[in-house]
């Protein structure tokens, strides 16, 4: 057996500290059934909830080669970027955790343009020089990037066009975010266009959103605020909801990217053609 050990920084289920560690949430779970994880040298069959301090303690069957190329894909890449498709169950850089910038930065120089939460699945933009990613955070922040993500929500929305303009105010303590009709204290503006592309007779409903600024939480809170919560969401939406689609994890995916850049230095970009398909996706 290879023994795996470490101190749980965060409080948290057992399950997602594990799949934060470098193995996928479906293998923690096995491992859990056969009672191969161990909190405080205790053994566990249950998910359960563990606190900042306590040791975590996995038993993986020697065949199992822990491969950090399984949470990303790379979809482009040349002098200047490099474009990832970022799978869910990692941070795209943390300081307390393994990340996609930590593994990358094992084989070269890289700088996070853009993030995406842990269980949010898709493209991140990586600079391979900080002169490249200086040029490509002032284009960002003048809409010359275009974010569009691909969701499924619970609810049916009686509108198949819209654009939503709110405040979001951010929780440090709770790691978590409010979202306000009106201005409040040490708020900022978020504004989100919906377009409803499918509506299920099941409850659901698809939506392609696109953001025009890009805070944490800002798609997930949003949605929650006027009614239509993510499916999966286990922060913003209801667990009763998420246990009527069988979602454990949000049907939330950064799908596609769109190029208008004006400095020469990066107009080459303009015409890549950046789209995936969602994991949740059929």
């Amino acid at each position: 057996m290879i023994k795996k050990e470490f101190i749980c920084q965060k409080q948290d289920k057992l399950l997602n500290i594990v799949s934060k560690n470098e193995i996928s949430y479906a293998n923690a779970n096995k491992l859990l059934r056969k009672k191969d994880i161990r909190v405080d040298n205790v053994r566990t069959t249950e998910n359960l909830t563990v606190y900042p301090g306590q040791k975590i303690t996995v038993f993986l069957p020697e065949e199992t080669k822990i491969n950090e190329r399984k949470y990303f894909d790379v979809i482009f890449e040349d002098e200047n970027v490099l474009i990832v498709n970022k799978q869910k169950g990692i941070e795209v850089t943390s300081q307390t955790e393994n990340s996609i910038e930590k593994i990358l930065l094992k084989e070269k120089k890289v700088f996070p343009l853009n993030r995406l939460d842990r269980n949010t699945e898709g493209l991140v933009i990586f600079a391979k020089t900080k002169e490249f990613f200086e040029k490509l955070k002032k284009a960002m922040k003048n809409g010359e990037i275009e974010k569009f993500y691909l969701l499924e929500v619970v609810g049916i929305p009686n509108f198949e066009n819209k654009t939503v303009i709110s405040f979001l105010q951010k929780d440090e303590e709770k790691s978590e975010v409010k979202i306000f009709d009106n201005p409040k204290k040490d708020s900022v503006k978020i504004e989100t266009n919906l377009n409803v592309i499918n509506r299920s007779p099941g409850g659901t409903s698809i939506l392609i959103a696109k953001i025009h600024n890009g805070k944490t939480h800002q798609i997930r809170a949003q949605l929650a605020h006027i009614g239509f919560p993510i499916v999966g969401d286990g922060k913003y939406g209801k667990n009763v909801d998420n246990k009527k689609f069988k979602s454990k994890t949000q049907k939330l995916t950064a799908f596609k990217l769109a190029f208008n850049f004006k400095d020469k230095e990066l107009k080459y970009l303009n015409n890549l053609n950046l789209e995936i398909k969602p994991t949740w996706i059929n």
